[in-house]
């Protein structure tokens, strides 16, 4: 059993850097809390070393950059072949499910060739180039309903004022007689 007790840092740095990494991989779907575990923590130890060397960086910051580095280099392994970057495989692990359909296949370094062959299939494209239009403006018709209404707020604009003014001074006159 390896046990992790870092030479640098808090452990309250340390604990949120756990659960920080934690809600990384949450995000990204991978719900297997003993695979999620043993990633977090091979990624702790790496921030360890890193924080060692740099122990101005605060353990989160190491750890989420040793994450996002793991997953560039998974990435980069399984989509070589497609010259794909690993932001594109990160959406291909969202959209296939892949993490929960191959819990295990997540950042090892030989995936089930079912999770690799989903990944690559996976194609994330843009969508239609964007065209610029121009519109015309035309006077909106609210119809017969607009004219009896702005009528009507004419008429209820000038007694407003008048019967605000009016309710402040009566409820002035009931607390000064109390």
């Amino acid at each position: 059993m390896n046990l992790f007790f870092p030479g640098t840092g808090t452990e309250a740095e340390w604990n949120a850097a756990y659960y920080r990494l934690e809600d990384y991989l949450r995000a990204m779907h991978l719900t297997n809390k003993l695979h999620q575990n043993q990633i977090i923590m091979r990624i702790l130890r790496v921030a360890a070393e890193r924080h060692a060397l740099h122990p101005e960086v605060p353990p989160t910051t190491l750890a989420l950059e040793a994450a996002q580095a793991e997953m560039d280099d998974w990435f980069k392994t399984i989509l070589a072949d497609q010259g794909r970057s690993p932001i594109a495989g990160r959406v291909s692990l969202l959209i296939t499910g892949a993490a929960q359909k191959w819990p295990d296949a997540f950042l090892n370094p030989q995936p089930p060739p079912e999770c690799k062959r989903a990944l690559v299939e996976s194609e994330v494209r843009a969508g239609p180039d964007l065209r610029v239009s121009s519109m015309v403006t035309r006077p909106f018709d609210f119809g017969p309903l607009a004219e009896i209404e702005f009528h009507t707020w004419n008429k209820t604009a000038i007694f407003l004022p008048f019967a605000l003014f009016g309710a402040v001074v009566a409820l002035l006159i009931v607390w000064l007689s109390r």
